[in-house]
């Protein structure tokens, strides 16, 4: 039955996500060509302040919700009432704090952005319980015409205002936009619709539950921005733009795809982990499907980035090329370590995942201040050298609470991994081939993505049809 409702589900925010992040791509495309690398920077440097505040606003109270054999309307209410609370405070700590934050980056224009983008924060508490609601319920249908209209409107606003020559603002407008829509299109989907009640009595198990979860977001982003907050304090905003842009570009399909193998996976799991069904299996299947489409799509990035970022981004952002490329060769592992956190907080151990990012914290930032020494490549490199000693790391301490074997782990991603490499090695070949024939970068760039496509299905076929034919059988469900 589980299995059911995750294909159902996944199925629609898949196609919502293809829908929604195929227009909000385009658009992010169209807007990177008008806008500098000056303005990225700028809005790196207010969205990772930003972002770590968000973190705090749900208070993991949300994935409490989900997790929680049973709710009554009473502590829903309570729940909104508190949420709103925190949020109106962190909203006016945050702008009387922004002057500050300006000083410590030594860029005075970063004020009113943090200022104005506080404003986010009122809009994510009214979102907390209404979806929550429908993250529990597994209507993930709903939730993925919302998710479509609220990118749709963020992404439009934010593409006319750059055509109107507005700059960052474009971004900053942009993002408001979409999250009032998405507020109002949750209240209209969600099942469950409270009023707030102020107060916390009886909010012990939430809080207890939210609490790990909230430290455990906190440390995740706290390694996973440490590079932005490192760059932008040594490098300044050009050079961070840059990186900010062949980051971003680079975890586009991991922060797309993520977000749906959480939504669904933390929901699948706690449900699996209720019902007393087997957590391990679940866990290598979702394994296997996430390294079958991360492996090719990550590799297949860096392999034709030197000719797909000139082309469709303009030869100003040519210097995004190579990090693009190192950051994109780490983003496979990054992907996979995305399904531990709902398997671990679905079985009720946020604990272990919150010690796995301690660790992390612990090995990725003295890797990026030892990095930007060497400038955007050296913090690059950071992530390939560094990343892979905590992944294993992290991988030995989650598969014993999981009850995995190595074996069975590494069986369900290896394959997948092969196969992608086979596949780079097909593009390497033909740019080496074609570069003599003088072709046009469009012409070239698109014989090389269809020799890459193509070299990965020969290769699958050959190296990994176990997992072509499980794919074929969830497609076909």
């Amino acid at each position: 039955m589980i299995g059911k409702r995750v294909t159902s589900s996944m199925r629609w925010l898949v196609l919502a996500q293809m829908l929604g992040q195929g227009g909000a791509v385009l658009a992010s495309l169209v807007v990177i060509r008008i806008l500098e690398p000056t303005d990225y920077g700028l809005m790196a440097m207010a969205a990772v302040v930003l972002g770590l505040i968000l973190l705090l606003n749900e208070m993991g109270l949300g994935s409490a919700l989900i997790q929680q054999a049973s709710l009554s309307r009473v502590e829903l209410e309570r729940v909104f009432g508190l949420l709103l609370v925190v949020n109106l405070g962190l909203a006016l700590a945050l702008i009387g704090a922004a002057p500050a934050i300006a000083v410590f980056f030594d860029e005075p224009r970063v004020t009113p952005l943090i200022q104005v983008m506080a404003l986010r924060l009122p809009l994510m508490a009214l979102l907390v319980v209404p979806r929550s609601m429908l993250r529990r319920d597994m209507l993930f249908r709903r939730k993925a015409m919302v998710d479509l209209a609220g990118i749709l409107s963020g992404s439009a606003a934010t593409l006319v205002l750059a055509l109107m020559g507005y700059g960052v603002w474009s971004i900053v407008v942009g993002i408001l936009i979409g999250g009032v829509v998405e507020v109002i299109g949750t209240y209209i989907a969600s099942p469950v619709r409270v009023w707030p009640a102020f107060s916390i009595r009886g909010m012990g198990q939430q809080c207890r539950f939210g609490g790990f979860v909230t430290l455990d977001r906190i440390l995740w982003y706290s390694y996973s921005q440490a590079d932005v907050v490192v760059l932008g304090r040594f490098l300044g905003p050009e050079l961070l733009g840059v990186y900010s842009v062949a980051k971003r570009l680079a975890s586009m399909p991991l922060d797309r795809l993520g977000g749906i193998v959480n939504e669904v996976g933390f929901s699948a799991y706690s449900s699996a982990h209720r019902d007393g069904l087997s957590v391990p299996e679940y866990y290598c299947k979702a394994a296997r499907l996430a390294s079958f489409f991360t492996f090719p799509l990550f590799f297949g990035m860096a392999a034709i980035a030197p000719e797909a970022i000139p082309v469709v981004l303009g030869e100003k952002w040519s210097p995004a090329v190579l990090p693009f490329q190192l950051l994109a060769l780490v983003m496979p592992l990054r992907q996979l370590n995305v399904i531990n956190t709902p398997a671990l907080m679905g079985i009720g151990r946020p604990d272990v995942n919150v010690v796995n990012l301690l660790i992390a914290l612990v090995i990725m930032v003295p890797a990026f201040l030892i990095g930007v020494q060497w400038g955007v490549i050296g913090v690059c490199l950071a992530w390939v050298i560094a990343y892979p000693v905590y992944f294993a790391i992290m991988l030995w301490r989650s598969l014993a609470v999981l009850q995995v074997s190595a074996r069975s782990y590494l069986g369900a991603i290896l394959p997948s991994a092969l196969t992608a490499a086979v596949m780079v090695g097909c593009v390497e070949v033909s740019r080496r081939l074609l570069d003599d024939w003088l072709i046009q970068p469009v012409l070239l760039l698109a014989a090389l993505a269809v020799v890459g496509f193509l070299g990965y299905l020969a290769a699958a076929g050959l190296l990994n049809r176990p997992q072509c034919r499980e794919i074929l059988s969830v497609l076909r469900r």
